[in-house]
């Protein structure tokens, strides 16, 4: 069977599946943030994760059969 490139409907699929546990996880780690300094630097370390994540996906060669 030949392999076809990911279009953007597969791709959008992609990045809402590896988003939604990145998501479950911010929510975790922001709601037992203590103070307003700790919830700054958990919302800029997630926000970097979200990119390096949504960069794999859009570089790393997937395969739709």
């Amino acid at each position: 069977m030949p392999y076809r490139p990911v279009d953007a409907v597969h791709s959008t699929e992609l990045m809402s599946e590896a988003k939604a546990g990145l998501k479950a996880r911010v929510e975790a780690e922001l709601a037992a943030a203590e103070n307003d300094d700790e919830l700054k630097a958990l919302r800029d370390r997630f926000s970097a994760e979200e990119r390096a994540l949504e960069h794999s996906i859009d570089h790393q060669v997937h395969i739709v059969y």
